[in-house]
């Protein structure tokens, strides 16, 4: 009777508990190394399956001049796809700047000024790899060290945030020579700190909004056929109405947390945040008390205020050294009852960026300057 060794499973439960000991920054390091392992391979599986499958008008192998040619189609299709998504950053830049505000909405003007300055030196980058394992966690762009050396400056580094537009998606997480993984804000690792703000820049979220579905009502022409004229007279005259931006007014500010799956794609883009105060003044006005949003400075006479409304704007704050302040991250979409006893706020938000799971192009900025 021959006897069963149990050396071999032995040997992989030692090296399956060795695997979940690994530190994160080592494990980050062989993944981008089994991608780059995996290269080859997939390589190999596009040559066999150009070689099995007929090519173009019934041919039984696919002509080398048609290959060519559809690199090529490929490589221009997406030239002109960074060159949109980098005249989109730009508009967005400009619409920034030419919003007209109160004399007395200094706030307001300094934030679109600090928003302009953190934005207008950024590096295009196009989403080229996700593993399904990490769908919400990470996601690899094509932007690296050789971008720092043709830009001449460096602004792909480790802690860079990346937008889209103005809106916050991650942190970069490691750079490599030509490739760097980013980190999404749905990780429920990443805590950016954020301050509820309304007024002004709840039209700029409004009119962002609009700006994305008007670039894409021409393609539906054909669809709207007659009522495409009107619904772009109305979409015009609403921009009109809300483009000059009102008066700003801060909040309570908290951290944000991602509240993704573990595993494979999350269901929502929704955001949890917790620790929403104002127990402490700042440079946006005294502490206020958390239920009634009275000011705890006797010596100033304010009115009281919500310390949180559905649709505030959470904007970053700068406080956690990472992210530049007011990057816009989300809407607020619902807000906990404050249980009694309890300091602080939680909340439930909406991220402002596009879906994350149809992400294609991003935008890399420098990092935050540590004095």
């Amino acid at each position: 009777m021959r006897r069963i060794s149990y050396r071999s499973y032995f040997a992989l439960g030692v090296s399956l508990v060795l695997a979940l000991c690994l530190p994160e920054q080592t494990c980050q390091h062989l993944r981008a190394s089994s991608v780059a392992l995996s290269s080859p391979i997939w390589k190999s599986c596009g040559l066999c399956r150009e070689v099995l499958f007929a090519g173009p008008c019934g041919q039984k192998h696919s002509d080398g001049e048609y290959e060519r040619l559809q690199i090529e189609n490929d490589r221009l299709r997406c030239q002109i796809d960074r060159i949109c998504q980098w005249l989109e950053q730009q508009e967005h830049l400009d619409s920034l700047g030419m919003i007209q505000v109160d004399q007395g909405a200094s706030k307001l003007t300094q934030s679109l000024k600090s928003t302009i300055d953190a934005t207008k030196q950024f590096a295009l980058g196009r989403v080229v790899f996700r593993e399904p394992a990490s769908w919400s966690q990470f996601i690899w762009v094509d932007v690296g060290e050789e971008t720092n050396r043709v830009l001449g400056v460096k602004v792909v580094c480790k802690n860079s945030p990346v937008v889209v537009g103005s809106a916050l998606i991650g942190v970069v997480e490691t750079v490599g020579k030509h490739r760097s993984c980013v980190r999404l804000i749905t990780d429920g690792t990443l805590c950016p700190s954020v301050r509820a703000v309304r007024g002004g820049l709840q039209g700029q979220v409004l009119l962002d909004h609009l700006n994305g579905i008007m670039r894409q009502l021409p393609l539906q022409k054909h669809l709207l056929s007659d009522e495409y004229d009107k619904i772009s007279e109305m979409f015009a005259m609403i921009k009109s109405r809300i483009g000059t931006a009102g008066e700003i007014s801060y909040a309570a500010k908290g951290f944000l947390q991602g509240c993704s799956a573990p595993l494979w794609r999350c269901r929502n883009q929704k955001l949890n945040g917790y620790g929403f105060q104002w127990d402490f003044p700042d440079t946006e006005g005294p502490a206020r008390e958390i239920s009634s949003g009275k000011t705890l400075d006797l010596h100033a006479e304010l009115d009281s205020i919500e310390l949180l409304r559905v649709g505030d704007v959470l904007v970053t704050t700068g406080f956690d050294g990472v992210f530049p302040p007011h990057l816009k991250v989300a809407t607020v979409s619902k807000i906990c009852p404050l249980i009694r006893g309890e300091p602080t706020y939680s909340i439930e938000a909406q991220m402002i960026a596009a879906n994350l799971h149809d992400l294609e192009f991003v935008q890399v900025l420098p990092p935050v300057e540590m004095d």
